[in-house]
């Protein structure tokens, strides 16, 4: 867990480095953004969404989960001469994923579910001060550790008891037992991503909504993992280049392209997990957590 815990540290916070944009905006700054400077200030931001909980293989379904998360960390807010913002964010975050959370009443035999996480990240992205407002579209990425409890009676009752569930041919325990039985009551690693809009109304207060997909891997195969990660990082640093040359020659387009590339490298990588949870690699097929989430967030 420590060397797991270390890599991690350092391959997000080498990427986020990689990934982060230059802040050397000049002087131009206007509206409410003038008064903000190139230090990052001390940022909370709290969300609350509704989301599903799903894995490839399993032939039963879940109860649509609400999620409430609060986020601490720093963020930086510049502006050059056109108007364009430059936001560069990082956090850690905690999250409570629940049935008893979404705002109806679980309903049918779906298994019922609570979930806890953990985790740090870094958010960029460009945006426009279009004078009483500001709109910032961003990608958001980081590492999570999820621990998950199933609550409904049924599916307690496949892990607490599996020898009620046996497969029939084989004799042994089934597919869904076992896989619940390796998430239940135990923290496991994953990877968070997120594409989102925020609306700045002062230089203090922001609104925005996101959408967030988690992947909870079942279990760490350090090499994969981490060779999986090292392309998918390639590949985002490669289209930040690419945006930033576009950012040179036609800014205006440039927040929108970004918006765009960005968070459709990170959703198809997350599709690609979806059933390979170490894509490339044939690996075991991961817990997914996707939320619509409404966020508030302060900036000090």
């Amino acid at each position: 867990m420590k060397t797991l815990f270390s890599f991690s540290i350092v391959v997000l916070l080498t990427v986020s480095s990689i990934n982060a944009q230059s802040s050397d905006w000049g002087e131009g700054a206007k509206d409410f953004y003038d008064q903000w400077s190139d230090d990052y200030r001390p940022w909370i931001e709290l969300n609350y969404g509704a989301g599903n909980l799903k894995q490839n293989d399993y032939s039963g379904f879940f109860q649509p989960v609400g999620q409430a998360q609060i986020k601490l960390g720093y963020s930086s807010i510049t502006a050059d001469e056109d108007n364009i913002l430059d936001e560069n964010t990082d956090f850690i975050f905690f999250s409570m994923l629940s049935d008893r959370y979404k705002l109806s009443t679980p309903s049918g035999n779906d298994a019922r579910s609570d979930s806890w996480q953990l985790g740090f990240g870094f958010r960029n992205g460009f945006g426009y001060d279009v004078g009483s407002f500001s709109i910032s579209p961003y990608n958001q990425r980081g590492a999570i550790w999820s621990m998950l409890d199933v609550t409904d009676h049924y599916y307690r009752d496949v892990i607490d008891n599996p020898g009620d569930r046996l497969d029939p041919e084989s004799g042994d325990f089934s597919a869904e037992a076992n896989m619940l039985n390796r998430y239940d009551g135990t923290f496991r690693f994953g990877l968070m991503q997120e594409a989102g809009i925020n609306f700045y109304v002062s230089q203090f207060i922001g609104f925005g909504v996101g959408y967030e997909f988690n992947t909870i891997f079942p279990r760490v195969l350090f090499w994969k993992a981490g060779a999986s990660l090292l392309l998918h990082e390639v590949a985002q640093g490669s289209v930040t280049y690419f945006i930033q040359e576009i950012m040179d020659s036609s800014p205006t387009a440039g927040p929108i392209v970004y918006f765009l590339l960005k968070n459709g490298l990170s959703y198809a990588y997350y599709s690609l997990t979806k059933k390979y949870s170490n894509w490339p690699f044939n690996t075991e097929t991961p817990i997914t957590y996707e939320t619509l989430k409404f966020n508030i967030s302060f900036a000090f």
